[in-house]
């Protein structure tokens, strides 16, 4: 095979023009450029640099791009883009087809980039959308500031609380979520505050307590919340990227070999006491969450996690083909 040649002119001209390439609007990266140190030998006092392969993925975002909308589509989306942990491997996010998108989708992809930004053989870069809005969104979420890009920041938006992330129970994100609730229902709808500050701190103290292994050190929500003005209401979305629940959850014989993620599910949301810790104190998020909405005081509670789908409000239970590295819930107020 013959090898490629060029001049140090050549070599300069190209990062001239792929510095120009990366400059274009629209386009983002994550912040970690690959890293070729590997495999480096001295041979005669020469240093020799092995010629790297890289893998190259490209992944089309599907047109609606919503985990809890359109979750297989979404969920098999992520697999082949992010699924993988291979050497220097490249993977472009197409999404200028989309045309619908929720704050969720949004949410686990930026806990995508940011997991997969430590690892510095893996680089990921991506487009915007086409359409207007879903453009918007994307923008005031709070996306760029994840990603290297040249899109301008955007004024701070009214019917948006971009993304919040941390690794503790933070009780001043949780009151500014409850301030931009009652900033668009007003005090006197919102007289659920109380429940919507448990959930939110409840979440966070899962996240604390026993999403995670100790050997893990990246522990990681991610919080976003949005008026949808259209339908009058708020929807929240919470995102732990730690164990599954059914990973934390005590399982029989058959459970384990079957793999029926959804029933675990059930079994937490409806208090069984099967937590791993084998502490009482433990499980208690997932049960007072489905009381909260059973009461009225939260709507459209849904879960995702590993490979599991609930949807309280119409008892959507089920499996889904592909995996969710995480745990996901929705919920909204109006």
């Amino acid at each position: 095979m013959l090898r490629r040649w060029h001049t140090p002119e050549w070599k300069l001209r190209q990062r001239r023009i792929t510095r120009k390439k990366h400059k274009r609007e629209g386009v983002w990266r994550t912040n970690t450029p690959i890293q070729q140190s590997n495999g480096i030998t001295v041979e005669d006092g020469e240093i020799k640099r092995p010629r790297v392969k890289r893998a190259s993925i490209n992944v089309d975002v599907p047109k609606k791009f919503s985990i809890t909308n359109n979750t297989e589509e979404a969920l098999a989306m992520f697999n082949k883009g992010f699924g993988h942990k291979e050497a220097h491997q490249e993977v472009y996010v197409n999404m200028s087809e989309v045309s619908t998108m929720t704050p969720d989708a949004i949410l686990y992809l930026v806990s995508q980039l940011h997991y997969y930004d430590r690892l510095p053989s893996v680089r990921i870069a991506g487009n915007m959308p086409a359409d207007p809005e879903c453009r918007r969104l994307l923008v005031e979420s709070g996306f760029t500031k994840y990603v290297r890009s040249n899109v301008p920041e955007p004024e701070p938006s009214a019917k948006i609380l971009s993304i919040k992330s941390g690794s503790l129970v933070e009780p001043e994100i949780a009151k500014q979520v409850i301030d931009f609730s009652r900033g668009h229902l007003g005090i006197q709808r919102n007289k659920n505050s109380k429940s919507i500050y448990a959930t939110i701190i409840e979440c966070m103290a899962n996240t604390r307590d026993h999403a995670y292994g100790p050997e893990d050190k990246d522990r990681q929500w991610w919080l976003i919340a949005r008026y949808n003005d259209a339908e009058d209401k708020v929807e929240f979305a919470f995102l732990d990227n730690g164990y599954t629940i059914p990973r934390t959850i005590q399982q029989n014989f058959v459970e384990k070999a079957i793999g029926i993620d959804s029933s675990l599910i059930e079994s937490a949301l409806n208090g069984k006491f099967r937590t791993r810790t084998r502490k009482r104190h433990r499980g208690k998020g997932l049960p007072r969450m489905k009381q909260y909405n059973d009461q009225g005081f939260i709507k459209d509670l849904t879960i995702v996690s590993r490979r599991a789908f609930v949807r309280c409000n119409t008892g959507e239970v089920k499996n889904t083909g592909s995996r969710f590295h995480g745990t996901l819930l929705t919920w909204s107020l109006s």
